[in-house]
Formats: C-alpha cells, structure tokens, sequence
C-alpha cells in the first residue's frame, strides 16, 4: 500500500506531473510504433507483385497450364533445381489450388545442369535468394528447431535448424518455403491462398 501511496504524493506536485505525463506518453508511443513495425512486417504485402512459379499463379493457372508447365512425371524446373511436385485444382478442377514440391535427395531433388542430387537445405537457400531478387524481402521469415530420432520421426535424438520463408501479394497468394518439413533431408515449397501459418 506504501507503494502506491508515495508515487501519488510525489507526483501530486505540478513539476512532478509534467515530467511523469510526458514519460508515460513516450513510452505508450514507444511501445505502439514497436508493436505496429512488428505486425506489419509479419503481414506486409508487396501491392506490386504477383507472387508466381514459373508463371503459375494460384487462381489464375488452368489445369492445362499446370500439366504444360510439370513434365510427364510431375517434375518442375526452377531455379536450376529438377524437383518432385504435385498440385491441387480448385472444387471445379480447373483452376491451381496449390501446388506443391519436395526438396531433398530423397524426393529425387536434382541439379538440372549436371544431373547430381541436391539435398533440401541447398535448394532451399538458393530458392530463397532468387525469390528474394524476385519477389522483395519476405513477409515473414522465422527460424525455429525441431527435433528428430534417427528413423527421422519426432522424437529425443537430435535437434535440426528449420528456416521458414513466405511471400504474400496483393491477391492473397502466398509462396512458403521451409527448409526442413517433417525430416531432417526433406524440405517443402508450396505456393497457394495466403493462410496463417
């Protein structure tokens, strides 16, 4: 109760007032623009771009230019990466969904200038420069651990970095990278509807 007290008496002089006013007020902006910077940067998105893989666009691709763009065995080339994709059409089955690709050795992810396997972490930081040159900086980027037995299935073994990477554009597509999903050798591209994450 003292506590509360002394402060009161204290600033009950007009000096004291001012001076606690103004200190309040600093701080309460302070702490807004801090808050407001930090939700924007999480949501930002970039009105003048229109987020696509190798000019396929959620909503917009049809089937046709789905299966154009995938070879024969649902491959994608980008970035001069060969990787594992598949795709998900709207209710209509006319229209990209989603589409979606594996990275790593195990999802057959190759270099296409030399035919050598690429492992999920190299693909997955040469994807997220050249879309950085692209697409601007990332509406989010975070970094977090997961921990994996050695079969790779959740559990006490050993922990793994993970680096999540997205993009939104002004229709509401996002493109997603991780760097690791699920396994320690498997990473994932997905480009669809912007969803909280």
């Amino acid at each position: 109760m003292g506590l509360l007290i002394s402060p009161v008496k204290y600033f009950a002089n007009g000096e004291n007032m001012k001076a606690m006013t103004i200190l309040i007020i600093v701080f309460l902006l302070t702490a807004c623009v801090s808050a407001c910077t930090q939700k924007n940067h999480e949501a930002s998105v970039d009105n003048n771009i229109v987020i696509n893989v190798n000019g396929l666009i959620p909503n917009v691709s049809n089937k046709g230019q789905v299966v154009e763009t995938l070879n024969k065995n649902n491959h994608l080339a980008v970035s001069g990466f060969d990787l594992s994709c598949g795709y998900i059409l709207d209710i209509d089955n006319k229209i990209l969904g989603t589409l979606y690709c594996n990275t790593g050795k195990g999802y057959g992810s190759k270099y296409i200038s030399n035919n050598s396997r690429a492992d999920n972490i190299q693909v997955h930081n040469e994807l997220v420069k050249e879309f950085t040159a692209k697409f601007g900086v990332p509406a989010k980027t975070e970094n977090v651990e997961i921990t994996l037995d050695k079969n790779n299935r959740n559990g006490p073994s050993k922990k793994y970095p993970v680096n999540r990477v997205s993009w939104v554009d002004k229709n509401g597509n996002r493109l997603y990278l991780v760097s690791r999903s699920g396994n320690s050798d498997a990473g994932l591209i997905m480009l669809g509807m912007d969803s909280d994450d």
